[in-house]
């Protein structure tokens, strides 16, 4: 009895543990990111496609971010409240990205049933 007690707790515990470490924060942020759209399921046809690269964002710690899409550019602040990420430039909203979640150091922004944007980290944090 004192086994299968001991077996729950530790179960608990780590589980406990791997949530505390996919949590979502701003200063987890922090660093420069690639993003790309991803299918969640293979094509159904072969017109389609997959990892749709949608350029580089980098997140400062003083709140401000730099985000490259191609030519265009674009800088402002940024805040993260629960699981959106609200961008803003000269005051005004420019993204949210809302629904947020964590998985294997990977950001996921989903974009509907079938894709989803994935925010993979460049480089040492």
């Amino acid at each position: 009895m004192r086994m299968i007690l001991a077996g729950m707790v530790f179960v608990g515990l780590t589980a406990g543990l791997a949530n505390a470490a996919d949590k979502l924060d701003a200063k987890f942020l922090v660093g420069k990111w690639s993003m790309a759209s991803v299918l969640k399921a293979p094509p159904k046809n072969k017109t389609a496609f997959n990892n749709v690269s949608s350029g580089t964002i980098e997140f400062k710690d003083d709140g401000t971010y730099f985000w490259k899409n191609g030519p265009t550019e674009f800088k402002g602040s940024y805040f993260l409240k629960g699981t959106t990420l609200t961008l803003t430039n000269d005051g005004k909203i420019l993204q949210d990205w809302k629904n947020l979640s964590l998985k294997d150091g990977k950001i996921y922004q989903p974009l509907g049933k079938e894709s989803d944007m994935v925010f993979t980290r460049l480089g040492d944090r």
